[in-house]
């Protein structure tokens, strides 16, 4: 077989296109830092990339939603803290006003306090951290809880509200 000048430029070509294109790839992975950068350059690895991919979207988007509910849970912790301290107020006012030497007027000072404490109370209950009602299950646009002369009233989803008495200030 003879082999002519024809055939060894062709053979000649075909390989300094070869080496041309495999330095083209090498090139390609150096400077985007992947092994595969297109789905021809290594089938077999495509579907663990992509399900790799898809892990990471999803661990990314678990994080989000972690930080976004540890943030939420340090606000109501911040309110119950401040719930917290206002009960110890309460009671507080409580142990004096059982105390049969106050006078009237102590007692009104007391009862003025404690409304005051009731007032702080309703609107931590009814906090609103980005248009929303801290301690509501549902969305609305009315207070959740709300104060009448002798009643706490918590609105419900329903037409129906539920109360409870507030009991009058008794000194024993």
């Amino acid at each position: 077989m003879k082999v002519t000048q024809m055939s060894t430029y062709r053979s000649l070509s075909y390989q300094i296109e070869k080496s041309n294109q495999q330095r083209y790839e090498l090139y390609e992975q150096a400077t985007t830092g992947k092994r595969v950068n297109r789905s021809s350059d290594d089938p077999a690895a495509v579907g663990p990339i992509l399900s790799t991919t898809e892990e990471i979207q999803k661990l990314d988007r678990y994080m989000e939603t972690t930080d976004a509910t540890q943030n939420d849970l340090d606000i109501v912790d911040g309110h119950l803290d401040q719930v917290s301290s206002l009960l110890i107020r309460a009671k507080e006012i409580a142990i004096s006003g059982s105390n049969s030497s106050n006078s009237a007027e102590d007692m009104q000072t007391l009862a003025k306090e404690v409304g005051q404490l009731k007032k702080q109370l309703l609107d931590i209950a009814n906090a609103k951290v980005e248009g929303n009602y801290l301690f509501q299950d549902t969305p609305t646009k009315q207070h959740h809880l709300v104060v009448t002369l002798s009643f706490i009233t918590a609105r419900t989803t329903t037409s129906r509200s539920k109360s409870a008495p507030v009991r009058p200030f008794r000194q024993i």
